[in-house]
């Protein structure tokens, strides 16, 4: 085998070894925007999304919409932020302080429990959040309104 072969050859095993350790070490998942099932809500643009989670008013297809964090699982915030919100968990909460300091109106509410998360959502037309599309079953009563992400996480 010539020098050239050698290299190509050593190459493509060394792509391939690194592919089968990245798809091992990591799971694709999908994040979604969720609602209560009884709504009917158009879907957001992420520019409105973005703004209703740092606290500016958003009404869309009737409805006031009312944001909600799920922090029931600190990896699934984190993609939130970086992904949707486009900020660190420390920058997200000093613009919402800032925020709700200048101009006034509160912080969106944090839910640690899926079971208070979806009382939530059904109380409220409007209220939305975000979850692991696999998640969703766990919450009755929901749907999706729309996609967000979808990627590898490790």
């Amino acid at each position: 085998m010539r020098p050239l072969q050698q290299i190509l050859a050593s190459l493509c095993l060394l792509f391939v070894l690194c592919s089968s350790v990245y798809s091992a070490t990591s799971e694709w998942r999908r994040l979604v925007l969720v609602a209560t099932a009884e709504a009917n809500m158009p879907p957001l643009t992420q520019a409105e999304i973005r703004k209703a989670y740092l606290g500016v008013a958003i009404r869309k297809g009737g409805y006031d919409i009312i944001p909600v964090r799920n922090v029931t699982d600190p990896l699934l915030y984190e993609v939130f932020l970086q992904k949707i919100i486009f900020m660190s968990a420390r920058k997200y909460e000093h613009q919402l302080t800032n925020r709700v300091l200048k101009w006034g109106g509160r912080r969106p509410a944090r839910y640690s429990s899926l079971l208070l998360l979806a009382k939530d959502l059904k109380q409220h037309p409007g209220t939305i959040t975000y979850m692991w599309a696999r998640t969703l079953e766990a919450v009755p009563g929901t749907k999706v309104v729309q996609e967000l992400w979808a990627g590898p996480v490790n």
